[in-house]
């Protein structure tokens, strides 16, 4: 596998970023909706298991050779809880790095809320890393914020270019650490 052979030492990182969808929040309320809504919730699940099996062998890898590895959802993402992640992160020493979207420039890109800030609580997991001590901003209640909701949801599963250099600079840090 191409993964297997491009992880080869702690300069290397892999970042899984996997969709979110079943394991939102409001998946309860929709659950409500019937069946056929329960159905499409369903597939969801079965995707972000199909793609966990195939990240875990190549994050244990990973590991092994000391590169850094990263998982990204929201705070509240049930696929944390899921019994196959949450025992991963605690086998293997898992850090949190949890932080707030509108604090790393995250904003409504338009409607009636363009320009607002956008509080989206993101964690993001992370071994042989320093990104929770870089990454760790939380809503400071200075500003008004334009909901994670409806249709600014999808505008918020990209990061911000403050939030892109702040995961480059810990990773170039850490490779001038251990190297």
């Amino acid at each position: 596998c191409l993964a297997y052979s491009n992880l080869k030492s702690p300069s290397d990182a892999i970042w899984f970023s996997a969709p979110c969808t079943g394991g939102s929040s409001w998946q309860s309320i929709n659950a409500a909706r019937g069946p056929e809504t329960r159905a499409k919730i369903q597939v969801h699940w079965d995707l972000f298991k199909k793609l966990w099996a195939a990240f875990e062998p190549i994050a244990l890898h990973a590991i092994s050779v000391g590169a850094g590895v990263f998982i990204e959802w929201p705070r509240a993402c049930r696929y944390w809880k899921d019994n196959r992640v949450s025992t991963f992160l605690t086998n293997h020493g898992f850090q949190f790095a949890d932080f707030d979207g509108c604090m790393y420039g995250l904003t409504a890109p338009g409607g009636r809320e363009i320009g607002k800030p956008i509080n989206k609580p993101w964690r993001v997991a992370c071994v042989n890393s320093s990104l929770p001590d870089r990454l760790c901003l939380k809503c400071d209640h200075t500003h008004e914020h334009a909901p994670c909701a409806g249709g600014l949801t999808k505008g918020t599963q990209g990061y911000t270019c403050e939030i892109g250099m702040i995961v480059h600079d810990s990773f170039r840090h850490d490779v001038s650490c251990r190297t």
